[in-house]
């Protein structure tokens, strides 16, 4: 999901106009703060959320935008190579049947017929819901 960039920086002693009313928790709580309204630089209100202010006297056109400063997410993970889990061994793995969701909030989704351990907590509580795993023919 893209982000917005990091914010601005102003001097201490720099006079900024607020360009999109909000309201805040951090630092200070319970602070709304008006568009048009002006602060110095320094103020951890302008330190804290420099996205929403602008240097005074700056034309409406110099205003930030967030659609202007949104850059893309760093790659999560830049390894080149596919991440594989170890393989379960066909005599002590389950195959599910169907795909389905198990539990609540913190349910676990399970695609038809991806492979679990045998002593899968999910596996001991719904055993009908997964197989054996097809034991390879024997060439001999």
């Amino acid at each position: 999901m893209p982000r917005l960039r990091p914010n601005r920086s102003f001097r201490d002693d720099e006079v900024v106009v607020c360009v999109e009313a909000f309201s805040s928790e951090t630092p200070v709580t319970n602070t709304f703060v008006q568009r048009g309204q002006r602060l110095l630089g320094g103020d951890p209100i302008v330190k804290a959320h420099s996205s929403r202010f602008a240097r005074d006297g700056a034309l409406a056109e110099e205003y930030p935008s967030p659609f202007d400063e949104v850059v893309a997410d760093p790659p999560l993970y830049d390894d080149p190579r596919p991440y594989v889990l170890d393989p379960i061994p066909d005599e002590d793995a389950a195959v599910s049947l169907e795909s389905f969701h198990a539990g609540g909030r913190d349910g676990r989704y399970v695609k038809k017929g991806f492979r679990l351990h045998r002593d899968d907590p999910l596996v001991r509580a719904h055993p009908e819901l997964f197989t054996s795993a097809p034991l390879p023919l024997s060439t001999d």
